[in-house]
């Protein structure tokens, strides 16, 4: 994809998650931006960051804040991903990175103590499984996609905790 093209697709993913969800998730799209024009800039790619905005889109319809977290969990598996298929401990480290990014937005949002510590857990795990999943499956577009959308679903079904 040209250069001028990606950034201009980025700025549009990235004004897009602001306007649904604020600058502090507008700034965890723009790191899941940054891993992907840092590694590789394959549309399909961006087609995945942009597909992360469904939770965000599913938020303003329903009212419901909590769904931020799979969209975090969403965006920080495809951050290990795409570093991952370079370099593993990248991978790790961008993905902690992203993680990172969202327990501060939850820490500015005055989240409690026990709601951080259980976010913590799940995220841990959810990313723990990413981890697994991407060193045992092939490197195919198919297998991201369905590694992503386990991620954002686990996120989604340990709201329930």
């Amino acid at each position: 994809m040209p250069l001028a093209v990606l950034v201009v697709v980025s700025l549009l993913l990235v004004a897009f998650a602001q306007v649904l969800g604020g600058p502090p998730w507008g700034g965890l799209c723009l790191i899941a931006l940054v891993a992907q024009t840092w590694t590789d800039r394959r549309t399909s790619n961006l087609v995945l960051i942009a597909s992360s905005l469904f939770w965000l889109v599913l938020s303003q319809v329903t009212g419901r804040r909590d769904l931020f977290f799979p969209y975090a969990m969403s965006l920080a598996s495809l951050v290990f991903l795409q570093l991952a298929d370079r370099n593993f401990w990248a991978g790790v480290v961008g993905g902690v990175v992203a993680l990172g990014a969202f327990f501060l937005v939850r820490i500015q949002q005055q989240a409690s103590t026990r709601v951080l510590v259980v976010e913590f857990i799940v995220a841990t795990a959810i990313l723990e499984f990413v981890m697994v999943a991407h060193a045992w499956r092939p490197r195919r577009l198919s297998w991201r996609i369905a590694i992503d959308l386990a991620a954002s679903l686990l996120a989604w079904c340990s709201l329930a905790l």
